[in-house]
């Protein structure tokens, strides 16, 4: 009798452990609304709106757009097919914008690139049409611009 209260006491355990350990496990995905993002003394800072606190992460977003549908003869249903496309990507590390940023036109097309160091713009900066043509290109160093070239 002894073993099987055991046995029961310990499959108790084991199940709140690994209950506990799926919660905590569980992300909440953060979008690119779910931040604020400021401009302070020259650098670029991502609070969290929830609680105001520095943003740290990675922030990809995509939207689909239905290309076809596809019917299944065999159970007779049809299901819409899509191609995903990218519409931003920002990173933050400890609050700071940080690596390279993108805005994309429809289909995946970039539309601005933006390069981040500590906050500040530190690389290439760049910006292209619609139809992908390059319109600026900069360079950027620490926050200070060095070279700004435009196109026609």
């Amino acid at each position: 009798m002894k073993n099987s209260n055991r046995t029961l006491l310990i499959k108790k355990f084991i199940f709140i452990l690994v209950f506990c350990l799926h919660i905590i496990s569980c992300e909440t995905n953060i979008g690119f609304d779910d931040i604020e993002i400021r401009e302070e003394n020259g650098v670029t800072v991502g609070y969290l709106k929830s609680d105001n606190s520095l943003f740290t992460g990675d922030i990809i977003e995509f939207y689909r757009l239905q290309t076809d549908v596809d019917f299944n003869s065999a159970t007779g249903e049809s299901y819409p097919e899509y191609e995903i496309y990218p519409t931003r990507e920002v990173h933050f590390k400890n609050g700071l914008a940080s690596d390279v940023w993108r805005w994309y036109h429809d289909e995946g097309l970039i539309g601005t690139e933006i390069s981040y160091k500590n906050g500040k713009y530190h690389g290439v900066f760049q910006e292209w049409n619609e139809l992908g043509v390059l319109l600026i290109s900069e360079i950027w160093e620490e926050g200070e611009l060095i070279f700004t070239k435009e196109f026609e």
